[in-house]
């Protein structure tokens, strides 16, 4: 319990909400399809992860960011323009104060 209890866990999350001409495609799983109704994580490895962390724990913003992604317009049409969609990515991790700004 004194492990979990040293654990710093500052940090917190970015959005960004985008309006897009189209849907995505993605490299990995090409062409419009159910596959683009749920969530999209961009986290390769826990390394990854644990690296991204790394640099808000620092203050700074992740140059390489664990994003999760919904395109809440595959599900409900009525969200954009015909042919358009939003998409909202949860950008992990932000820090609490930026170095930057601290000097």
């Amino acid at each position: 319990m004194t492990d979990v209890r040293r654990f710093d866990y500052r940090g917190s999350s970015g959005k960004v909400n985008l309006a897009l001409d189209s849907a995505p495609e993605l490299a990995c799983w090409p062409g419009i399809g159910p596959h683009l109704r749920g969530a999209i994580s961009i986290s390769p490895s826990i390394g990854y992860i644990e690296k991204a962390y790394d640099q808000a724990k620092y203050g700074d913003f992740s140059t390489h960011p664990y994003i999760d992604v919904i395109i809440p317009s595959m599900i409900d049409p009525d969200m954009a323009p015909p042919g358009k969609h939003v998409m909202s990515c949860f950008v992990q991790y932000a820090p609490i104060i930026l170095r930057r700004y601290m000097d």
